[in-house]
């Protein structure tokens, strides 16, 4: 009791020694199972006063091995967390790429081989579906509403049919295949061909 420390009050924020008032238990705690595994070791709490304010609060006093043994498990928790969050977004863009694949094949004449979407990082599958998106925008209402339907991309986000441009049945594929062969049109496709085409070396979406 009477113990000070020198750091921050969070209530008026000046540097000053604090005071013990009280340290509760008197003797060190023994944290529960379930915080043992999360590498808490004993600890004590001990309220102190600002010499400032005046104001109460609390801090908790631990042995330095178990405190920085927590800090390792949080961070590695952090980064197992990190990993799967991106490994969830790399499954839902994977899906999202798979028909775009498809679409890129058929525009460039060739073989497209969709496993090869697993080997590429986020940025890459992302650019894939812009490309595909500006690449289809380009074409009339009706004609993309067409495209949609026949790669099946309706349910891709972006990729929605637009309800004012009713689908022409007489639309021929191989025509709308060929106006995507366009410059204008296929050169934001071509990096993408790249990824996917086991025949030719891979190379980053630019």
């Amino acid at each position: 009791m009477g113990n000070t420390l020198t750091l921050k009050c969070p209530n008026c924020g000046e540097r000053s020694e604090q005071r013990v008032t009280k340290t509760s238990p008197v003797h060190w705690h023994t944290p529960s199972q379930k915080r043992q595994s999360l590498g808490f070791g004993e600890y004590r709490e001990r309220e102190r006063q600002c010499g400032s304010c005046g104001h109460k609060f609390s801090t908790v006093e631990m042995e330095s091995d178990a405190f920085f043994g927590t800090i390792q498990t949080l961070e590695a928790v952090q980064r197992a967390l990190a990993e799967l969050v991106t490994g969830n977004e790399v499954n839902a863009l994977v899906a999202r790429c798979t028909p775009i694949a498809i679409l890129i094949g058929a525009v460039f004449g060739g073989e497209v081989d969709p496993a090869c979407l697993r080997q590429l990082d986020v940025s890459q599958l992302r650019a894939m579906i812009e490309g595909a998106r500006k690449a289809l925008s380009m074409l009339e209402p009706d004609e993309r509403n067409c495209m949609i339907d026949f790669f099946g991309l309706g349910s891709v986000e972006g990729f929605e049919k637009d309800p004012s441009a009713p689908v022409d049945p007489d639309t021929k594929l191989v025509v709308l295949l060929h106006k995507m062969k366009h410059p204008s049109r296929s050169r934001l496709l071509r990096s993408s061909y790249s990824l996917v085409d086991p025949e030719r070396p891979k190379e980053a979406v630019s």
